[in-house]
């Protein structure tokens, strides 16, 4: 088991409810931070382009997040939701006194907001079109279960649009982050073409294993934690071939409002406070050369703006791209100077078998009477 799965296992591991009580709650994310702080790398780094605005963050040393919409994978971050298990699920938690109750509830128009957030207006009409005028309690005692197998065969004939309202409510939660992505190498070829403007930018590296320390916000309820307790909050991407699967969460959902219809706390409602993270955390396979680490924002308090500095920390090297012009060169150079850092300039290793760029400090790159275009 490699380090990403070992993470993998833990997270995924670790469900915080309502079940827990605080020091469990809190044990079980310590856990977690002991993991993040024990192995994160000595080395993250992150792929810029050569613009005004990444040339200014440089200066100022601050590290700016987007909003998942930002992100060139329209795909991550999305759930699975099992329908089968869902549907075994209700066949055995719905009782005849769940139906009745549901019923009338419907039928009186008192429908607590909970619900109509949860299933939305067209469902919630469609529910009462179908109520007849006149209940007979004991005819529906008699029909128990051919009620219960209309009530889940509305829920199955409606799956997406409920999982769609469920899913809402995690965008709404996910779109308050904002996040910064780093990666564990800087030698990849495909990593300077996709995300540094095709070799023009450049890549900056940070030490974050050094300022790890315990979050110091006083939380008074540690069961609500999205952090991991850890500042700044930063943690690997787990790659799959499976979206995460938060069936058991969806069904806490139809749970509290078709069976309990209680006003939940958004630990009960979600089923696990690290809901959210579980789902920003998790991407396709496909992206695993990426070898990703997030920096995550607190939650965003007023109107979400896409980009937003989340961070402010010095690069400890700055390493300038093959294709960046002598003169964006040197201007990355003379910032290096001025901060008292190094700056590498990425060749290619004509000595070596493989694909991977090799970093030369960018004085001697330059004495060594290399040309640029």
């Amino acid at each position: 088991m490699n380090k990403r799965e070992e993470f993998e296992h833990l997270l995924h591991g670790t469900v915080i409810n309502s079940a827990c009580s605080q020091n469990d709650a809190e044990a079980k994310i310590k856990t977690l931070q002991e993991w993040i702080t024990a192995n994160t790398p000595n080395r993250l780094y992150r792929f810029r382009s050569n613009t005004n605005y990444a040339l200014d963050a440089l200066r100022k040393d601050e590290i700016w997040g987007s909003t998942l919409w930002e992100f060139n994978d329209p795909y991550e971050c999305i759930p699975f939701y099992n329908l089968d298990t869902i549907q075994s699920e209700l066949e055995r938690e719905l009782s005849f006194e769940h139906i009745l109750s549901l019923i009338q509830l419907f039928k009186s128009g008192n429908i607590p907001e909970i619900m109509k957030n949860a299933f939305g207006s067209e469902m919630i009409e469609r529910i009462i079109a179908n109520i007849p005028d006149k209940l007979d309690e004991s005819a529906l005692r008699k029909n128990c279960e051919i009620m219960k197998q209309q009530i889940i065969a509305f829920i199955v004939q409606n799956f997406n649009d409920l999982c769609g309202q469920f899913f809402t409510g995690i965008l709404q939660e996910e779109s308050q982050r904002h996040i910064a992505c780093f990666s564990e190498h800087n030698d990849s070829s495909l990593m300077w073409g996709h995300y540094a403007n095709g070799h023009h930018g450049f890549c900056l590296e940070y030490d974050f294993k050094s300022i790890l320390k315990p979050c110091q916000q006083g939380c008074t309820d540690i069961k609500g934690c999205n952090n991991f307790m850890i500042t700044p909050s930063i943690a690997p991407v787990i790659y799959s071939k499976s979206r995460f699967d938060a069936t058991s969460h969806l069904f806490t959902v139809i749970q509290a409002n078709i069976i309990s219809r209680v006003a939940a706390p958004m630990e009960l409602y979600y089923g696990d406070t690290l809901l959210i993270s579980k789902c920003l955390l998790t991407k396709s396979l496909d992206w695993e050369y990426e070898k990703e680490w997030r920096l995550f924002s607190p939650p965003s308090i007023g109107p979400v703006t896409k980009h937003k500095v989340i961070f402010s920390l010095k690069p400890t090297a700055v390493y300038i791209g093959s294709r960046s012009s002598a003169e964006q060169a040197q201007i990355l150079n003379q910032i290096c100077k001025e901060k008292d850092i190094p700056c590498y300039q990425m060749i290619q290793n004509y000595h070596g078998s493989d694909f991977k760029l090799f970093p030369a400090p960018y004085e001697e790159y330059i004495k060594s009477g290399s040309t640029r275009n």
